[in-house]
């Protein structure tokens, strides 16, 4: 796992430094961050969903169960809970990520923001 991460980090290096042109037509570290934050405004409340509904199943088999079932379910109920505030966390993490880099509402870098330099080629 470490050798690919190594593998993966030596070959993005360019992309990084605005050395080489992104294969979907990007030019930078905006275009990244851009696709990066526009994936997880879909992923995150699908992620969120997901888990809520797990919470609430958890919940009704403690109900309606007893002895080793309902020990279980009470074990889903924490995993739920755990869940749900670590997918919050990221969601915190990556709006303050979002903010500190200039990134706007809509998902892309305000032109403020961006270098003043033009790349050709």
């Amino acid at each position: 796992m470490k050798k690919l991460l190594s593998l993966f980090a030596v070959l993005a290096m360019p992309v990084a430094t605005f050395a080489q042109v992104l294969p979907q037509g990007g030019s930078n570290i905006y275009d990244i961050v851009n696709l990066i934050t526009n994936l997880l405004k879909v992923a995150i409340p699908i992620l969120i969903t997901i888990a809520v509904i797990y919470f609430i199943v958890q919940v009704i088999k403690f109900i309606g169960s007893s002895g080793e079932m309902k020990e279980d379910a009470k074990n889903g109920i924490v995993r739920g809970i755990i869940g749900i505030f670590a997918i919050v966390a990221l969601w915190g993490l990556i709006t303050f990520l979002a903010k500190t880099l200039g990134v706007g509402v809509g998902g892309t870098i305000q032109q403020q923001y961006r270098p003043n330099v033009d790349i050709t080629y």
